[in-house]
């Protein structure tokens, strides 16, 4: 079964070639759905965009095409507006038929390029956390995304980002050691890390000599402490029980669960890239890519002093994973309102290296109190 839009294209390309058989622009006939309802079902400007082939005023060229139309079933009534605008009123008798037809035929949309994979990352909470409403929003418009090209029939991959890497791992490892209570994280444990993580910060605030035993250990643990290492996977392993139990409920299921970790040794290799290219140059003991200036886009720090890797190094090291290992499609990542400038940052700096990649930030508005976000270590979140 055709959807409305294409049935009206074949309808206006019969018509269109009895008044002109040479043309082939067909790139310029574009059928929407009318703004208003007195303006009909759906509209075209087609004589406007195409006044140049026709060599005639748009209006002429539009009353030639309502006057060459084809016999049909689906049109009521083509009306002509302003300088050459093609308003379409649809039959009841059409309407009414398409209605009862769908759920036992399926739509074609075999006009659509559905090769290749569409990888959709959404949800992401971080390791350690109890998700809370805000994470709600991300996880459902994804997955209502996933379904949407599901149904449209491409091949799609569902990636869950988690945040399984970075400093509250050092600070976890310290409260772990401090300050669990044993049966409390047999009874729950992500709500039990959560409170030492809680009461790292509220304790460093007094104590600034936490802060640096906790970098310590995340030093021991991107070494290979054999400890930490155990104690990391069975913070992951306890968070990921938990969201399951969530993704359960509201029926989401993920194909892949590659958090910040999986591409940490990727790293170094797109800091070298960067250089190579001479996208990258130091600034203040930092590695920073800058944009041009038409872009309007802030530098982007990809590489601290101290040699950490940041947030855009990740998500590049990302991106590249996805463009060597699969036949992609699109990319698509779907977070609130903040990110919108990292992925503007990280898109440009993916075309600067020459990736050809289709790929789409979609983002939301970001759930908040009046007074400010909500924030698992001020301990205001509503889960």
């Amino acid at each position: 079964m055709k959807l409305c839009e294409k049935s009206l294209e074949i309808l206006f390309k019969q018509a269109i070639a009895k008044i002109n058989p040479e043309f082939s622009a067909w790139e310029t006939l574009f059928i929407q759905k009318a703004s208003n309802e007195k303006f009909g079902d759906y509209q075209t400007n087609f004589a406007m965009t195409s006044a140049k082939e026709f060599q005639q005023a748009p209006r002429k060229t539009a009353e030639q095409i309502v006057e060459n139309f084809p016999e049909n079933k689906m049109i009521e009534k083509l009306e002509i507006a302003g300088p050459g605008f093609i308003n379409i009123y649809l039959k009841d008798s059409y309407l009414s038929n398409l209605v009862a037809k769908m759920g036992e035929e399926d739509f074609e949309f075999d006009f659509l390029d559905r090769e290749g994979k569409v990888i959709i990352d959404y949800s992401s909470p971080n390791i350690a956390k109890r998700m809370h409403i805000g994470h709600l929003r991300s996880t459902v418009i994804g997955d209502a995304i996933k379904r949407i090209y599901w149904y449209l029939g491409y091949d799609v991959i569902a990636d869950n980002h988690i945040g399984d890497w970075g400093t509250q791992f050092g600070k976890l490892i310290i409260g772990y050691r401090n300050w669990l209570d044993e049966e409390k994280y047999k009874e729950n444990p992500i709500e039990e890390l959560e409170r030492i993580y809680v009461k790292f910060a509220n304790e460093a605030e007094k104590n600034e000599e936490l802060n640096n035993q906790a970098r310590e250990e995340l030093k021991k643990l991107h070494d290979g402490d054999k400890e930490n290492l155990r104690l990391w996977k069975e913070f992951i392993q306890v968070s990921l029980d938990e969201y399951n139990k969530i993704y359960n409920r509201l029926n989401i299921t993920f194909d892949e669960y590659r958090g910040e970790s999986f591409y940490h040794d990727m790293m170094p290799s797109i800091i070298e890239l960067l250089k190579e290219k001479k996208l990258a140059k130091y600034s203040q003991d930092a590695l920073v890519v800058f944009f041009p200036e038409e872009e309007n886009l802030h530098p982007c720090i990809v590489q601290k002093k101290d040699g950490a890797y940041l947030y855009a190094t990740s998500d590049l090291a990302c991106l590249q994973y996805k463009k060597d290992h699969y036949q992609l499609n699109k990319a698509i990542y779907v977070t609130d309102e903040r990110q919108q400038t990292h992925f503007r940052q990280i898109f440009k700096i993916s075309d600067m290296l020459g990736w050809q990649i289709n790929k789409e930030h979609i983002w939301s508005g970001i759930m908040r109190f009046q007074d400010g976000i909500f924030s698992t270590r001020k301990g205001n979140v509503i889960r």
